[in-house]
């Protein structure tokens, strides 16, 4: 996940048009195929109208623009206190092709392919009171998947096709002796879900060892050590063999 936070500088309205522009004018992505939610106002807070107006002049079609509650469009905060707000999100819709639910899905479920741009408003919730509105300047958060993005501007069916994982997924497929590469991320295909698990965990391993973190019995050595756990069953399951450090090598 990618992230960017401005702490009195621009807020929401030119929030929304710097992702819209993003989209549209550096991706050039299409924009019949873009829909956008807003916060519907549910409980505390109030509906986001300003991001509808912003959208509508930037040239969304107002039937792409979806108003959600706080399951989808209210961010934080990360505790039971703190930071909050309502937000908006783009969503891609990647077509009937990838489609999950068995049709009549929407902006927001599953099966459609997420860019994520929060915009959450300045609100604190205090220990045992409603919303308040944050003190100083006003802040505001963006977030984006890198790997969604990425599918969508490569055109892949899969996170695992693009060039993010496709080198380290090649390898394992190679080291397992794969002739062919099956089905990635498919529940119909044990072997291309035992791909994409070890990829995507050899990157959450490369990186945490990169930061001197070891596998252990707590804190975050434990996190590495439970992702080691499905790599070897996985990799057992391709038909690759996990040799212990304790037995050498045959030369």
């Amino acid at each position: 996940m990618l992230g960017n936070f401005s702490f009195g500088d621009y807020f929401k309205r030119e929030a929304i048009e710097f992702a819209w522009d993003f989209c549209v004018r550096e991706l050039e992505l299409p924009v019949d195929k873009l829909y956008v939610s807003i916060f519907n106002g549910e409980a505390e807070s109030r509906r986001s109208r300003g991001g509808a107006r912003v959208l509508d002049g930037e040239g969304s079609a107002r039937d792409h623009i979806v108003e959600m509650g706080r399951k989808d469009n209210f961010w934080g905060p990360a505790g039971g206190t703190g930071a909050c707000g309502p937000c908006s999100e783009i969503y891609f819709d990647l077509g009937a092709g990838a489609c999950t639910c068995g049709g009549g899905c929407k902006a927001g479920d599953d099966c459609r392919a997420t860019w994520s741009s929060g915009t959450s408003s300045s609100r604190v919730r205090r220990a045992g009171r409603r919303l308040d509105a944050a003190a100083g300047a006003p802040r505001d958060r963006h977030g984006m998947g890198l790997e969604r993005l990425a599918l969508i501007v490569q055109g892949k069916a899969s996170i695992f096709e693009t060039d993010l994982f496709e080198p380290v997924v090649a390898e394992v497929a190679r080291l397992a002796g794969l002739a062919q590469l099956p089905a990635l991320g498919r529940p119909e295909e044990p072997k291309g879900v035992a791909l994409c698990i070890i990829a995507d965990h050899v990157r959450a391993l490369t990186f945490g060892l990169g930061e001197g973190i070891a596998p252990s019995n707590e804190g975050r050595g434990y996190v590495l050590r439970r992702l080691l756990a499905p790599r070897s069953r996985n990799g057992r399951l391709l038909g690759l063999t996990v040799r212990s450090s304790s037995t050498p090598a045959r030369s």
